[in-house]
This record gives structure tokens, C-alpha cells and sequence, in this order.
């Protein structure tokens, strides 16, 4: 079974990213298979708050036409 939690708000600096990070990191834990994604296209952080440096493809790159979609990931701690 497919589940998918959006984590979301207008107002910046209320813990979006650290509670996406957080989530994430404890279900992969749990060794559920997790994928998460920062929609902030501006200033998405998401990675480097899980300790990834995503040298090479990003979402904008897929949003923009440029990269396929399959290249824009990147394994994260867990």
C-alpha cells in the first residue's frame, strides 16, 4: 500500500522542512521504502537537512523540460 503525507504552508519558517526530514528519515528507519521530495523550487533545502548534496539533476531540472525525471534522485542517509 501506497501512502503520501504533504507537509504544507504559505507561511515560511515553521518547520516544514525539519518535520519532512524528520518523517522521512524515521520511516526509512523502519525500512519503509520513502521518497521525499521539496517542492520549493526558490530555495529548496530538503537535502542538505538530510545530508545530501545533489550534485547534478534537481526538480526544477525535471520541471523545466531539461532532465528526465529518474535522474533527479538521490539517495539520502537512510
Amino acid at each position: 500500500m501506497v501512502r503520501v503525507y504533504a507537509i504544507a504552508s504559505a507561511k515560511g519558517g515553521v518547520g516544514k522542512t525539519t518535520t519532512t526530514a524528520n518523517l522521512g528519515a524515521t520511516l526509512a528507519n523502519t525500512g519503509a521504502d520513502v521518497v521525499v521530495i521539496d517542492g520549493y523550487i526558490g530555495m529548496a533545502n530538503l537535502g542538505a537537512a538530510l545530508g545530501v548534496s545533489p550534485n547534478g539533476t534537481t526538480l526544477h531540472d525535471v520541471l523545466n523540460g531539461t532532465a528526465d525525471p529518474r535522474t533527479a534522485g538521490h539517495e539520502g542517509p537512510s
